[in-house]
């Protein structure tokens, strides 16, 4: 199950978002938490950040199965004629992060929001926690993409640099 291409492609996704699920989560219940009139109310609590966590990995995982953020961030880099390995990968990372950051935080808010406050509170809300998201999942994903490729790669078999299966990362994968 977690061999070959499909292998690497899950252990990334999965891994990527869980980390992306971990500091996100703090970001927003912090963000929300200081909100005016919610000082007293216990908006960050352990159980509450337990269930964001959670939440925000499973959307990450479901989002990162519909889009290829990874790719479009090499194409992205390929586009703009960026030849060397540094600059694929800050370009390819942002792309990464502004992809998975914006599409977490706004389908999280949706979830926990809608119901009790429409569309209006959803947008408010999300307008409020998504650039301090954004600006956590940049470095973050900057830092873990090549750890997690090199991880995925070993524990998968798969290597992406050396496989160049179509299907999955193209010609790049990071010097950690």
């Amino acid at each position: 199950m977690l061999k070959g291409p499909a292998g690497f492609g899950l252990i990334m996704n999965v891994t990527m978002n869980l980390i992306l699920g971990l500091v996100l989560s703090v970001v927003v219940l912090t963000i929300m938490q200081g909100v005016p009139g919610n000082e007293e109310i216990p908006i960050f609590t352990p159980i509450s950040y337990l269930v964001a966590v959670i939440q925000a990995t499973i959307v990450g995982v479901f989002v990162g199965d519909l889009l290829p953020a990874l790719q479009w961030g090499q194409k992205l880099a390929g586009s703009l004629h960026v030849k060397n390995k540094i600059g694929v990968h800050f370009i390819t990372s942002f792309v990464l992060a502004f992809v998975m950051a914006t599409s977490i935080t706004f389908i999280c808010m949706f979830l926990n929001n809608f119901q009790t406050g429409g569309i209006e509170m959803v947008v408010s809300a999300w307008f409020l926690i998504w650039l301090p998201a954004l600006i956590c999942a940049y470095p973050l994903v900057l830092i873990t993409l090549p750890l997690i490729m090199k991880m995925a790669s070993s524990i998968s078999g798969f290597n992406p640099a050396v496989d160049h299966s179509p299907e999955m990362l193209g010609e790049f994968i990071p010097e950690a």
